[in-house]
């Protein structure tokens, strides 16, 4: 060991110095250069992600005011259809009211019809047991 000590001078301690302080500088400067490429790396990317969000506040607004048109249309339409269904409901009701009020008097006229038959044959029915009988005493 003190071999190796003696041959480790001063001058020589001095040279290994100034020699890994070089090195270090060299390190540290390779270092700089990458952290700032790392800046530049995060700048660009921030720039981009910048351009992504602001294209994307354009989609939304897009469809924003397409869905609004959408609804409108649909909107106007269901009122048109909504405005076609009523009348024809209210055509309908009106018919059926019309054709309920025929019906009626279908059956009216029929139980009439009914109530003079019956009545024609009950005394049918009456005069024939009278003739019947009459013959009979």
């Amino acid at each position: 060991m003190n071999a190796m000590r003696d041959a480790w001078t001063d001058e020589r301690l001095d040279d290994l110095t100034e020699r890994m302080e070089k090195d270090f500088r060299r390190v540290d400067e390779r270092f700089e250069r990458v952290d700032a490429r790392f800046e530049e790396v995060i700048s660009r990317m921030d720039h981009g992600f910048e351009q992504i969000n602001a294209r994307f506040d354009q989609i939304d607004t897009r469809m924003d005011k397409q869905l609004h048109q959408f609804n409108m249309r649909m909107d106007k339409q269901s009122d048109q259809i909504n405005t076609r269904l009523d009348k024809q409901l209210d055509q309908i009701n009106t018919r059926m009211e019309r054709e309920s009020h025929l019906v009626h008097t279908r059956f009216d006229t029929l139980q009439q019809g009914l109530i003079v038959v019956g009545g024609g044959l009950i005394g049918t029915l009456i005069l024939a047991m009278a003739g019947f009988l009459s013959t009979q005493f």
